[in-house]
C-alpha cells in the first residue's frame, strides 16, 4: 500500500508504505516493512525529509527482537532528463 498526502500545492508531502511480505511455507508467517514521513520542498529541485521506517517479523530468529525502527534525515535533489517537445 502506498499513500501520499500533498499539502500545500505539494510543497508538502506525508506519506505513509506498507508492504507485507508472507512465508511460502507456512501462511501464519510474515514480515512487514512500514515507511511513514514527511517530504519538503525546500527550492527548486532541492527537497529535504523525515521518515520512520519500521520492519517487524513475527517469528524472528533467536536472539532478536522482532521489531526494528530506523530514523532518517534525507537531502536530495530531483532533476528531469526527459527532452521536452
Amino acid at each position: 500500500m502506498k499513500l501520499d498526502w500533498p499539502l500545500f500545492d505539494g510543497r508538502i508531502t506525508l506519506y505513509h508504505y506498507n508492504e507485507i511480505f508472507p512465508s511460502i511455507e507456512n501462511a501464519s508467517d510474515f514480515f512487514l516493512t512500514m515507511d511513514n514521513g514527511i517530504r519538503l520542498k525546500v527550492v527548486a529541485g532541492l527537497a529535504s525529509g523525515f521518515q520512520v521506517t519500521t520492519r517487524y517479523n513475527n517469528r524472528p530468529p533467536a536472539g532478536t527482537t522482532d521489531t526494528d525502527q530506523l530514523y532518517l534525515f534525507t537531502l536530495g535533489y530531483s532533476f528531469d532528463t526527459t527532452r521536452k517537445r
